[in-house]
């Protein structure tokens, strides 16, 4: 079993990209759902989030699950100050998700499975794709 660790993330801010750490938190609920958090932000409703997840294949069952889901939230913009100095808490205004899902054969090498991650990440970054997601322009 890997031990947890930090995982930092640069983005593409402009004009100086920013890293953003991500702290092992907890493991949710379901007990197979590791989540990591960015605090940087100071506001709980404003934490990054990833969670990353690997569900083995059970009896029948010929494919493992692997799921590593990003959570961006937005804060509202607040008011100024009340004339007592009081400064409105934030509230969430929405999240944006990133979800790469992964199924494995349970026969699968580790080669292929280094192979699959490998071309899909390198297909994030194919021009094509990125116009998909970024703009959300349909390719047809």
């Amino acid at each position: 079993m890997s031990q947890a660790a930090n995982i930092a993330l640069t983005d593409v801010a402009t004009p100086t990209p920013i890293v953003h750490t991500f702290v092992p938190s907890k493991y949710l609920a379901d007990g197979e759902t590791m989540e990591l958090v960015n605090r940087s932000g100071g506001i709980f409703e404003g934490y990054e989030r990833l969670h990353l997840r690997l569900t083995e294949p059970k009896g029948n069952e010929l494919y493992s699950r692997s799921v590593c889901k990003l959570v961006l939230p937005t804060l509202e913009t607040t008011a100024g100050s009340t004339a007592q100095g009081i400064q409105a808490a934030p509230k969430k205004a929405y999240d944006n998700y990133i979800e790469l899902v992964a199924r494995f054969h349970k026969r699968s090498t580790l080669q292929e499975r280094k192979n699959a991650l490998a071309m899909i990440v390198d297909a994030a970054g194919e021009a094509l794709v990125k116009k998909y997601y970024e703009d959300q322009e349909s390719m047809i």
